[in-house]
């Protein structure tokens, strides 16, 4: 019997994938869990439909992901931070201040769902490196971040 999986299923297959199983299978547990449904032809064309649709919907968020790449490769993320004598950081800058950075200049914050900062340890040190970041759907980036001394004044 062929059937339309509606869920992951171990050892079958991924969800929405069209499979031949052993009718009595179909029928005594898959279908009664439902892990999958009958495999007919208005089922099949929805499916398509939605796959279709789905995959026109990862090409658009990739091209926007692409595009907000480019931007924040041109942009400059500066942090003022106090420091003592020897350019040590009071404190640190981590990866939740870049992704909050991040989301700032972004035009769509519901893109950025995945945003992935990939740094080994917080940074407290000034000056400027880059900090890679995974934007998701295999889009990663490298980000200019600047660390710079705050000018205090003394009274």
């Amino acid at each position: 019997m062929r059937v339309i999986l509606l869920r992951d299923s171990k050892g079958i297959g991924k969800k929405f994938d069209v499979k031949d199983v052993k009718d009595g299978y179909a029928r005594n547990f898959l279908i009664p869990h439902g892990l999958a449904m009958v495999a007919d032809k208005v089922s099949l064309d929805e499916i398509n439909r939605y796959k279709a649709k789905k995959a026109d919907d990862e090409k658009n968020v990739r091209a926007r992901l692409g595009a907000m790449a480019k931007k924040l490769e041109n942009e400059r993320f500066i942090f003022s931070v106090r420091a003592g004598a020897k350019s040590e950081v009071f404190g640190s800058i981590g990866s939740r201040d870049i992704e909050e950075r991040i989301k700032k200049v972004a035009e769509n914050e519901n893109d950025l769902d995945n945003l992935e900062v990939m740094m080994d340890q917080p940074l407290k040190s000034l000056g400027e490196r880059e900090i890679r970041v995974n934007l998701g759907h295999g889009i990663t980036v490298a980000v200019p971040v600047m660390l710079e001394a705050i000018k205090e004044s003394r009274r």
